[in-house]
């Protein structure tokens, strides 16, 4: 079973979101995997506050989660693997751009069940875990929600993937990921390799 992230993962989610904060004002005050408290003002006023933050990041699911572009290579891989095994997308944002997600995903070919989640994925992968007696692969840009998921459910098999690359240069090592990427083709390659072996078994 394939469990894969959605924003920077399979679909552009940085560099929108901060075409967003700038119509708004804001931008980021450092290239790292923050949002609370790394927004500054364009304009030299104060950062912006939490609350700022959070009604931005509602506000661009609300105008973008219809048009956010797929990563390179995300939807021939997922296609590919999806014949050999069961996924799903388990993505943290607002529950209520749920079906806007679905549509997103189904314009660009990808036919598969979503999942809207909130905080680290761990009890998220546990829960999964118990469902299937399948290998789990679990695909995340965040280092905390692959962090979480390697202390709550160790033998879930981790692929550290960012798309955009600044990002992933400056991302926190995973040392439990087998991968750390920002590319589908060697994703691909890693996995279904696996998956391969174990159907040869």
């Amino acid at each position: 079973m394939i469990v894969c992230d959605v924003d920077e993962v399979v679909l552009h989610f940085v560099r929108p979101l901060e075409a967003h904060f700038g119509q708004h004002g804001y931008g980021f005050k450092e290239e790292i995997f923050k949002l609370t408290g790394n927004i500054r003002s364009l304009d030299g006023g104060p950062d912006a506050p939490d609350e700022t933050v959070f009604a931005m990041i509602h506000s661009y699911f609300e105008v973008e989660a219809h048009t956010q572009s797929p990563v390179d290579g995300a939807v021939s891989a997922l296609n590919r693997l999806s014949q050999h095994a069961d996924i799903l997308f388990l993505t943290n944002m607002p529950a209520e751009y749920r079906d806007a997600r679905i549509a997103c995903l189904a314009g660009h070919d990808l036919h598969f069940p979503v999942v809207t989640n909130t905080g680290a994925k761990g009890p998220a992968l546990a829960h999964i875990e118990e469902k299937t007696k399948a290998p789990i692969w679990f695909l995340d840009d965040s280092p905390v929600n692959l962090h979480s998921v390697a202390e709550t459910v160790p033998k879930v098999n981790l692929v550290h993937f960012v798309a955009d690359p600044i990002f992933l240069d400056l991302a926190d090592h995973v040392p439990s990921a087998h991968l750390r990427t920002q590319c589908w083709d060697k994703t691909h390659t890693l996995i279904a390799s696996f998956l391969t072996e174990n159907d040869a078994q």
